[in-house]
């Protein structure tokens, strides 16, 4: 007996929200879920969501890779629950509200120039946050992944990768002595 095949889309967490990344799966394909079950985390410029289950279901298929970002609306997986509807249609948002929502997005990010290129860099509120508890610049963490908003675990890969390269360097100087 064939499956029904539902879709679930990135959902709008906030008025002003066009994207999300795709922070992490908390399911694979193949498995069965029950309605409150953390489908997905989704990280935006302001917070890090878990992303739940409306109903019973199987995972069919995984659209997108963790660390991507989607936009609002757009298939991330298929499932044999009902399908994810978003709470907007973007056809009937008017020139104003969407010239509005942008400018509010825009006090929203918060930006930071990459000392090579003059470039602006684009992170999230908490990776930036993190990169200045590590002490870390965000720029260089941009220049990993150019064109892609900085997210927390770019700051979490970088942190450890930075912190392997010193210890390595630390244990070569302690030999040269």
């Amino acid at each position: 007996m064939k499956k029904t095949e539902s879709t679930i889309v990135m959902p709008k967490l906030g008025l002003t929200m066009t994207e999300g990344i795709l922070e992490s799966w908390n399911v694979k394909v193949g498995s069965k879920v029950s309605e409150g079950d953390i489908l997905f985390s989704v990280e935006t410029d302001k917070v890090v969501t878990e992303i739940e289950a409306k109903a019973d279901g199987e995972i069919l298929s995984i659209k997108v890779e963790e660390g991507v970002t989607v936009d609002v609306g757009v298939t991330v997986a298929t499932w044999t629950g009902p399908p994810t509807v978003p709470d907007w249609i973007p056809e009937q948002d008017s020139p104003d509200a969407v010239k509005e929502n942008v400018e509010s997005e825009d006090e929203d990010i918060r930006l930071g120039k990459n000392l090579e290129s003059g470039a602006r860099v684009i992170a999230s509120p908490s990776a930036r946050n993190l990169a200045r508890t590590l002490g870390l610049d965000i720029s260089a963490i941009a220049s990993v992944n150019p064109g892609r908003r900085v997210s927390l675990k770019d700051v979490e890969a970088y942190s450890k990768k930075h912190v392997q390269e010193k210890e390595a360097n630390e244990n070569e100087a302690t030999k040269a002595q």
